[in-house]
């Protein structure tokens, strides 16, 4: 019997360098303009789908940029990506859905189908306006089993009812939110460890990155934010991920599983 290689959704969260407070506030966007032709080259150049989570407001300020992900599947990540979003009233969570789905509609041609909270903030009230708008699922739970990174696993206990409804499609994760992120703070050897882990007991692996991890920089002004390699680590652990296991995207996950 010919085993089938495990799978990983990949999928990619753009949220440029306005939702960070150390950058300056001009036209450019360095992590948008290095960081994503960087992770659409990696794709074409592997004939590989993904989903990316764009932000409504930067599809309007950044068009040329965001023209890059034409061939592939767009999902919604709010309008203006507010930290925080199950805090808003009912009114102010519509808004930010409503408003980035008819800017990803106008701007791509394509109805978005997957969203994923910013920050991984996700409530039952937001649930039901994706329902009501005919969405296939959602994916910003991170499912932290070990309390290491305490917010993140009180999250989860906090949204297992929305978990356990097929249309939510947690992150994949045991300690950590297991992203790209994470990869480039461990170093590949130690994140390839963790990864082939979580194969173990998955089929299938729901992991994101975002266009940052794409970016070489170094900011003074906040020391933590060191990612002089940010790069060649990110490109390294994907590749390792497409040798390893078939790369999809939700909407071929879903096609294939659902």
């Amino acid at each position: 019997m010919i085993r089938l290689p495990n799978s990983v959704i990949l999928s990619f969260d753009v949220d440029g360098q306005r939702v960070f407070d150390f950058f300056d506030n001009s036209n450019k966007d360095i992590l948008l303009e290095h960081g994503l032709p960087k992770a659409v080259e990696f794709l074409k150049s592997n004939n590989l789908d993904a989903t990316f989570f764009t932000v409504g407001k930067n599809i309007i300020d950044f068009p040329k940029v965001h023209e890059k992900l034409k061939e592939f599947e767009i999902g919604n990540h709010t309008y203006s990506h507010p930290y925080f979003l199950t805090q808003k009233t009912f009114s102010e969570k519509e808004f930010e859905i409503k408003k980035a789905h008819s800017i990803i509609e106008d701007f791509y041609g394509t109805t978005p189908k997957m969203f994923r909270a910013p920050d991984y903030q996700i409530d039952q009230e937001t649930i039901t306006i994706l329902k009501g708008m005919d969405y296939r699922g959602d994916s910003s739970i991170v499912k932290v089993l070990v309390p290491f990174y305490l917010r993140y696993c009180i999250n989860y206990f906090k949204q297992r009812s929305i978990a356990k409804d097929p249309f939510e499609i947690p992150l994949t994760s045991f300690f950590l939110p297991f992203n790209g992120t994470t990869a480039i703070f461990y170093g590949f050897e130690l994140t390839r460890l963790i990864f082939e882990y979580l194969l173990r007991f998955n089929k299938v692996i729901n992991i994101n990155f975002h266009e940052r991890d794409f970016v070489n920089i170094k900011i003074n002004k906040a020391g933590f934010w060191r990612r002089e390699r940010a790069l060649e680590t990110t490109l390294k652990f994907l590749n390792y991920m497409h040798k390893r296991c078939n790369i999809l995207s939700f909407r071929q996950y879903l096609n294939q599983y659902h």
